[in-house]
Formats: C-alpha cells, sequence, structure tokens
C-alpha cells in the first residue's frame, strides 16, 4: 500500500480498469516499477498545477501549520 492516501483510491480505479489518472510520478512510481500501471504521453507539455490547501478554520493549530497557512496566504 503506498503512503500517498490522496491518491491512492485513484490508482485503485485505473488498476481496476476504471479509467485514467493524472498524478505525479512520484505518487505511482512503485506501481509504475511493479508493471501494475502504465504511462503514457499525454502531449500536455509543460503543464501547471495548482495546489490547493485546506484546513478547518475553527481547529486548533499548531505553530507550524499557522506559520505555513500564513505563507500560503501570503503567496510568499
Amino acid at each position: 500500500m503506498s503512503s500517498n492516501f490522496g491518491a491512492f483510491p485513484l490508482k485503485n480505479l485505473v488498476k481496476n480498469d476504471l479509467g485514467f489518472t493524472f498524478l505525479p510520478r512520484f505518487a505511482v512510481a512503485s506501481e509504475l516499477r511493479a508493471g501494475e500501471l502504465v504511462e503514457f504521453e499525454a502531449g500536455l507539455g509543460e503543464t501547471v498545477i495548482t495546489a490547493a490547501c485546506c484546513w478547518h478554520k475553527d481547529k486548533w493549530a499548531s505553530p507550524l501549520i499557522s506559520l505555513f497557512s500564513g505563507l500560503c496566504e501570503s503567496g510568499w
């Protein structure tokens, strides 16, 4: 099982022939090596992937998480 839990359900769908997905190579490296998944050229070139960081506004946040969220909000 992968330690990348966010991609785990997507990888299982693809492994069971229920579609395809666009994931970073590091998220599927072990499956590619094992031959469980195959990589194909999508012709997307230099694609920019946007990431979203979310947290519950009413939950306690550690100082490190608070620093990180402040950096994200400021666009560092």
